[in-house]
């Protein structure tokens, strides 16, 4: 959940775990792998220096949480499974 919310925020964020609604290709998230290697920390310094120099980051980030979290897109998910169901059960003999 937080994840989403830096995204909405347009904060930039470091995970490490699969995260539903990211790839882990955003320009404006860095996904690194859970284990125990050692944090790659030249890749974490480029992240922030490459965020924090891009104006149009917290924007880009807002647009992408309107257009992958909004209610709106996730409700028209769930109709969408419904509305299959439905049709599935009316095509049905019983």
């Amino acid at each position: 959940m937080k994840s989403r919310e830096y995204c909405a925020r347009g904060i930039p964020f470091i995970y490490s775990f699969p995260e539903k609604g990211f790839n882990g290709d955003e320009e404006f998230t860095l996904l690194l792998p859970s284990n125990d290697d050692p944090i790659p920390i030249d890749k974490v310094v480029a992240f922030a220096n490459r965020t924090a120099t891009d104006p149009e980051t917290g924007s880009k980030m807002r647009a992408f949480a309107e257009k992958q979290f909004d209610w709106k897109v996730q409700m028209d998910k769930v109709l969408k499974v419904l509305e299959a169901e439905v049709t599935d059960k009316r095509g049905k003999k019983g």
